[in-house]
C-alpha cells in the first residue's frame, strides 16, 4: 500500500506510513452528507461543509481453514480433558481394587495391578451329596452358606480375629465332574478366591488373618493336570516356586510374621516326598539326617520371629519295612519326637502345631499292631516332644487322631475325628480331657476336623462332614 503524502510503499499490514507516519487508512468525511473526500481535499464538493478526519477501520479477517483446524484442535483438547477427568474419578472410586493376571506355564509369582476384590456370591443353606464345610460353635453345628447350584463343600481352616470368623474352603457344582471353586467364609458369607483362565481342581488348605488381611494357601491344576502351589492375599492369588521336574506340590498350612509369609508343604520327585517351605513364595527345603528317604509335613507355627514346622520322615523303603519318625523342623534345625516302644508301632501322623513362648505342643497319631490283622488307632499329642496319649470320649472306640491343637488362656485344646464312617461325635480334649460334641442328626456324617480357634469364651472349630 503506498503513503498517499510520500508516496512509500508500505507493507500491506502497515496501518501507518514506515517514512513519514501518516495514517494509510486516513479519510476526510463530511460530517452533515458523509461525503468521502481524499486526504488534501478541505470542503466537502457535495455540500461545502467542511471535512473532518476520520481513520479507515481496517478489514477483518475473513474464516480460514487454519483457524477452523485451531477450533478443532481445542474442541479435541477440552474432550480429552473431560474423559482424563472421568478415568481419574473412576480409579479413586476403585482404587481399593485389585487385577492379578496369572500364567499356567510357569511358577512366577502373580503381578498384583489394580484388581478385584473377591467376588461375594449370592449365598443358601443346603446339604451336599458327598460333603458339607461346617464349623462349631461351643458344641454346637452350623452348616456354611453354598451359592446356588453347589452340591459340595469342604473347610480346611479356621480363624477368628476380632470376633470376626474366617474359615478357608472349597466347592464344587457337581458332584460328577462339575466345577470347583476355592473360597471363604467371613462369618458364614462365602466368597470367591480367583483363579487363572483354565485352572482345575482348586484345593485350600490353611487360613491365616494378619492386619486385616486374609491369607490363604493351596493349590491348583491347569488344562493339562500339572498341579500348582499357591497363596491368596485377600482373594488374589499368588503361585509358589517348585524345583523343575517336581510334580503334587501341596500346601500344609500357612502363617503370617510382620511381612513374611510362610507356607509348609511338600512335592514329590523321582517318586519321593520332600518336605518343605516357603518364604514368601521362595522354596526351601526341610534338612533331613542319614537314611532319611522321604519325609512329610503336618503343620507351622511363628513364635517370637522362631519358625516350626511339625511332619515326619521315612528311614529306609517304606514299602519295605520302613520306619516312619515323627518330628519337627525348629528354624531348620530337625528335633525327633518320642513314640512307646515296641517293634508294633508301625505308623505315625503329624497333624497340627502350636507354640507358646519356648513350649511346642504337636497334634497327631500312631498306629499299634499287625496293619494285616487287628490295629489300634491312638490320638496323642507332644510337648516338647514329649509323647502324651490321649482317652477317647464316652462311647467312641476309635478316633483317626488328634488333628487340630492350640493353646488358649493356659488350657490346652485339641481336637480329632473319629476313623469310622457313621459317626456323629468328633474327638475334643480340653487339658486331655475328653469331651463330646455331637452333630445334628440331618448332618451325621464321618467327621473330619480341620481347625480350632476361640474367641473370648468361646471355642469354634472347622470341619468338612463326609457322607456315610
Amino acid at each position: 500500500m503506498n503513503c498517499s503524502k510520500c508516496n512509500l510503499e508500505n507493507e500491506e499490514s502497515a496501518k501507518f506510513c514506515s517514512d513519514c507516519g501518516a495514517n494509510l487508512f486516513a479519510i476526510k468525511t463530511c460530517p452533515k452528507c458523509n461525503f468521502q473526500g481524499n486526504e488534501d481535499s478541505h470542503f466537502c464538493k457535495n455540500c461545502g461543509t467542511k471535512l473532518i478526519d476520520k481513520p479507515i477501520e481496517s478489514p477483518k479477517p475473513t474464516k480460514t481453514k487454519k483457524g477452523w483446524k485451531s477450533k478443532k484442535i481445542f474442541l479435541v483438547i477440552i474432550a480429552v480433558t473431560i474423559v482424563v477427568a472421568v478415568a481419574v474419578v473412576v480409579f479413586f472410586m476403585f482404587k481399593n481394587k485389585e487385577i492379578a493376571t496369572l500364567s499356567l506355564t510357569g511358577n512366577e509369582e502373580i503381578e498384583e495391578k489394580i484388581s478385584t476384590i473377591v467376588d461375594v456370591t449370592a449365598t443358601i443353606v443346603s446339604t451336599g451329596v458327598w460333603a458339607d464345610a461346617v464349623y462349631w460353635k461351643d458344641g454346637k453345628c452350623y452348616k456354611l452358606s453354598l451359592p446356588s447350584g453347589a452340591t459340595d463343600s469342604r473347610a480346611s481352616g479356621i480363624v477368628v480375629s476380632n470376633d470376626v470368623v474366617y474359615i478357608s474352603g472349597s466347592y464344587g457344582t457337581s458332584s460328577d465332574g462339575g466345577d470347583s471353586f476355592a473360597c471363604y467364609w467371613i462369618d458364614g458369607v462365602i466368597y470367591n478366591l480367583s483363579l487363572p483362565s483354565g485352572a482345575k481342581y482348586p484345593r485350600t488348605s490353611g487360613i491365616a488373618v494378619y492386619d486385616d488381611l486374609v491369607y490363604i494357601t493351596g493349590s491348583y491344576s491347569n488344562d493339562q493336570y500339572k498341579e500348582f502351589p499357591c497363596y491368596w492375599r485377600n482373594g488374589i492369588i499368588h503361585n509358589l516356586s517348585i524345583p523343575s521336574g517336581a510334580i503334587s506340590p501341596r500346601t500344609s498350612g500357612i502363617v503370617v510374621s510382620g511381612d513374611v509369609v510362610y507356607i509348609a508343604g511338600s512335592y514329590y520327585a523321582q517318586s519321593k516326598s520332600t518336605a518343605c517351605y516357603w518364604r514368601n513364595g521362595i522354596i526351601n527345603n526341610l534338612p533331613l539326617p542319614g537314611g532319611a528317604t522321604e519325609s512329610y509335613v503336618g503343620g507351622i507355627a511363628v513364635s517370637d520371629d522362631v519358625l516350626y514346622i511339625a511332619g515326619t520322615y521315612i528311614i529306609g523303603d517304606w514299602n519295605k519295612g520302613g520306619k516312619a519318625i515323627p518330628c519337627y523342623w525348629k528354624n531348620g534345625i530337625i528335633n525327633n519326637l518320642t513314640l512307646p516302644n515296641g517293634e508294633d508301632i508301625w505308623h505315625n501322623s503329624i497333624n497340627s502345631i502350636t507354640v507358646v513362648g519356648d513350649v511346642v505342643y504337636i497334634a497327631g497319631t500312631y498306629c499299634k499292631g499287625d496293619p494285616e490283622v487287628s490295629y489300634k488307632v491312638s490320638p496323642c499329642y507332644w510337648r516338647n516332644s514329649t509323647l502324651h496319649n490321649l482317652s477317647l470320649p464316652s462311647g467312641t472306640d476309635c478316633c483317626s487322631g488328634a488333628s487340630a491343637i492350640a493353646v488358649f488362656d493356659n488350657i490346652l485344646h485339641i481336637a480329632g475325628s473319629p476313623s469310622y464312617f457313621g459317626a456323629s461325635t468328633i474327638c475334643y480334649w480340653k487339658n486331655g480331657v475328653a469331651q463330646s460334641w455331637k452333630a445334628p442328626a440331618h448332618l451325621q456324617k464321618y467327621v473330619r476336623i480341620t481347625g480350632i480357634a476361640k474367641s473370648g469364651n468361646s471355642v469354634y472349630f472347622a470341619a468338612t462332614l463326609w457322607m456315610q
